[in-house]
């Protein structure tokens, strides 16, 4: 069974704002049906990201 990686980037929707922490940055599915990636806004501000995953095999 081909590996999977899932690259996640998150970029704040207005430049500037916020801080977004993203753990692990890699994934790598071999087999398994998922699994857990934290998204932490580690900033003083509230703010709104759009997260993309990448699929790549």
């Amino acid at each position: 069974m081909a590996a999977t990686a899932i690259v996640a980037m998150a970029q704040p929707a207005q430049a500037g704002v916020g801080d977004l922490l993203v753990a692990p940055t890699r994934v790598i599915l071999d087999g398994g049906r998922g699994t857990q990636i934290i998204l932490n806004n580690i900033g003083e501000e509230e703010a709104t990201y759009r997260v993309t995953a990448e699929l790549r095999r």
